[in-house]
């Protein structure tokens, strides 16, 4: 999720913004020791990654007014119309293509934008993680409930690869109530039911939404993430998540900018800037320690 807002779209000023987003990801994934892989960085388009003067009005008329099935069918079949969907993100795609994401555009899936991957952590554990693509019918003054998603298909594409892992974790940019009819209702039931865990951004709010099925103990947690580059009268934040899939608990640490620095971001729900959550039980339970706190 890139910082963007292309009020100039000259060519060198998108290219700027792009360079910057680079710069940052480089610092946040080498902070650490051993650093982050590249290929353990996962992104997905948002909002300010379009282009907008293709963003035109009739465009947007056709997007809003066209039915759900043939939109989705235009979506599947990616033909010439998809294809000038698309190209309104053509920065964001040439941004991993030449930063070392090449794992953000399989060939199979690279024509929508979306992607599905999976990898082991330690000797017994796979992950998945699924990247959707919400962000492309976003114009001029985007208003919520009214963004179309074809997240059904989205979600029917990327299922194959992903279904098989332990932990499912699906990534997009806009929460569900930016989306049109009852598209945005149906794709989240897909999500729930199949990923332990939706991470989003976009209102530049941090809460967490935690559920359990009694039918099946499947959990899953929805992550909303705040903003880490805001204006100084909005709130600045991010979040680290830690999981002990052994108990099936796991903690989000929500942090937020104060007074020139990170400090905990403190609710009714997290105490200590400490929010508990569900996690999918994974091996045999044992006594779980207690929990340390992350160094600030």
């Amino acid at each position: 999720m890139l910082p963007g807002g292309h009020e100039d779209e000259s060519e060198g000023h998108i290219d700027r913004q792009f360079q910057a987003a680079h710069e940052f990801l480089e610092a946040a994934r080498t902070a650490f020791s051993p650093e982050i892989p590249r290929r353990r960085v996962y992104l997905v388009p948002v909002n300010h990654d379009i282009r907008r003067q293709l963003a035109t009005k009739p465009l947007q008329k056709y997007l809003a007014d066209i039915k759900h099935d043939e939109l989705t069918e235009e979506c599947r079949a990616a033909g010439e119309e998809w294809k000038s969907y698309l190209g309104r993100l053509r920065d964001y795609q040439n941004f991993l293509a030449a930063n070392g994401y090449e794992h953000l555009l399989p060939a199979e899936t690279q024509k929508w934008l979306i992607y599905a991957d999976t990898f082991n952590v330690g000797d017994d554990l796979t992950v998945g993680i699924a990247g959707l693509n919400t962000a492309w019918t976003c114009g001029q003054g985007d208003k919520a409930g009214h963004l179309r998603l074809c997240g059904e298909f989205q979600v029917e594409t990327l299922r194959p690869t992903v279904k098989p892992a332990q932990v499912r974790i699906a990534l997009m940019h806009h929460p569900w109530n930016w989306f049109a009819g009852a598209e945005g209702a149906q794709t989240r039931q897909r999500i729930e039911q199949d990923y332990h865990f939706l991470l989003h951004g976009h209102e530049h709010q941090s809460w967490v939404d935690p559920k359990e099925f009694d039918a099946t103990g499947h959990r899953h947690n929805t992550i909303a993430a705040g903003a880490c580059y805001d204006r100084a009268d909005k709130e600045n934040g991010y979040n680290i998540v830690r999981l002990d899939l052994d108990a099936g608990r796991g903690e989000v640490f929500l942090r937020r900018f104060s007074g020139g620095s990170w400090v905990k971001n403190e609710s009714k729900n997290a105490p200590e800037g400490i929010w508990p959550i569900k996690a999918p039980r994974i091996g045999a339970a044992k006594p779980a320690a207690p929990a340390a706190k992350p160094e600030e």
